[in-house]
């Protein structure tokens, strides 16, 4: 093929030109091909999310924050009869291994799985999956916004305990914690959940 654009063996420039570029392609394909590996790999280790990653996510988060507490537990810390009592509402498949739990006076309670939040608000049990959240944001937040200005009473951000959730098919879902950090905290652990599960 060199010989139709007038090259001759024994020419030292030129064999040691194409010698250095053959070396430089093959380096650059060996490059290339590692780099492709090494994508592949963190694609994988991003796609996975193992449970044991967002577990952990999820209980350093946590621990910044004071919690667990009074009133939000370790789920795996419970003894075994109030473990069995909440996993019995929970389908455990759907939810991942359930991490956290928050609690209220009333009975109502928030249970953070590795891909799905769970809760009583009373009535029912209900669930989202973090990939299915499209917003969420204090409850009395959004129901402040559809009254008229001079109607409003002052919102006070650190009173809240209703977290409301709107999936991609715009279901409202609420969700009941304590006032104050625990609140906080379920609708920061939220925004942390979402993103990790996209």
């Amino acid at each position: 093929m060199l010989r139709d654009f007038g090259y001759t063996h024994g020419d030292k420039n030129l064999d040691a030109n194409i010698l250095n570029s053959l070396e430089t392609i093959e380096n650059q394909t060996e490059i290339l091909w590692n780099v492709r590996i090494f994508e592949k790999e963190l694609k994988e280790l991003f796609v996975q999310k193992s449970v044991e990653f967002i577990e952990n996510r999820i209980k350093r988060r946590a621990s910044l924050n004071n919690l667990p507490n009074r009133r939000v537990f370790l789920f795996e810390n419970l003894d075994k009869k109030t473990r069995t009592k909440y996993a019995s509402q929970i389908n455990r498949k759907e939810t991942g291994k359930i991490i956290l739990l928050f609690t209220d006076r009333k009975k109502n309670w928030t249970a953070i799985g590795t891909k799905m939040i769970v809760g009583y608000d009373g009535e029912q049990v209900n669930s989202v999956a973090f990939n299915n959240i499209k917003d969420w944001q204090p409850k009395k937040h959004y129901e402040l916004g559809f009254l008229p200005p001079n109607k409003r009473k002052k919102f006070r951000i650190n009173r809240q305990r209703e977290l409301l959730i709107f999936d991609k098919e715009d279901n409202r879902i609420v969700f009941i914690t304590r006032r104050g950090n625990d609140f906080w905290e379920l609708f920061n652990l939220v925004e942390m959940l979402q993103r990790l599960n996209k």
